[in-house]
């Protein structure tokens, strides 16, 4: 199976940070980018 992409997206800085955490200790997950809410993330998505 392949690697599981996440992106996080929390206005909470410490749900962010922990979620990522516990997300790089899968080890067919990777966290892709990290947002503040999902308006920033759109900002950044290059589709």
């Amino acid at each position: 199976m392949g690697l599981i992409n996440v992106l996080i997206a929390d206005d909470q800085t410490l749900m962010r940070e922990g979620l990522k955490t516990i997300i790089d200790l899968e080890d067919d997950m990777n966290v892709t980018g990290l947002a503040k809410n999902g308006k920033e993330h759109s900002c950044n998505e290059e589709i």
